[in-house]
């Protein structure tokens, strides 16, 4: 199970968003679903990216994703600041991928996007499973 978490500001527009998730399968060699904060600004359009691309997409609350700071790797002062995570991105797609998830591909920035991968070996877990 590979989950790409995705943060972004109110400015990212779907094109931004493809762009992203297009770059991430690529580092990352995959997708199985897409993952963010349940309010994020630019949320209809990563959800109708996200619909165009086929794949599934998960907006989670900041309560999940704070489960997951301690295992992140970058920091953004923005997603610090309003949501007390170091990433929205490295946190969605951990929560996502499932409690074994590791991270495969830390947050980069696409534009006004930014996006990180994490991975879990277990199919049971994360958007797939129970």
């Amino acid at each position: 199970m590979i989950a790409i978490g995705i943060g972004a500001n109110s400015r990212a527009t779907q094109a931004d968003f493809a762009v992203a998730i297009d770059g991430m399968r690529g580092l990352a060699g995959g997708v199985d679903v897409v993952a963010t904060v349940d309010d994020l600004s630019a949320l209809d359009a990563l959800t109708m990216t996200t619909a165009d691309l086929g794949i599934a997409l998960r907006a989670l609350p900041v309560a999940e994703l704070l489960q997951r700071k301690e295992q992140c790797l970058t920091h953004s002062e923005h997603a610090q600041a309003r949501y007390g995570l170091p990433s929205v991105a490295e946190t969605a797609a951990l929560a996502a991928a499932g409690p074994s998830a590791k991270l495969i591909a830390p947050r980069r920035i696409f534009g006004g996007v930014t996006a990180a991968a994490a991975v879990t070996h277990d199919n049971r877990e994360g958007a797939g499973g129970p």
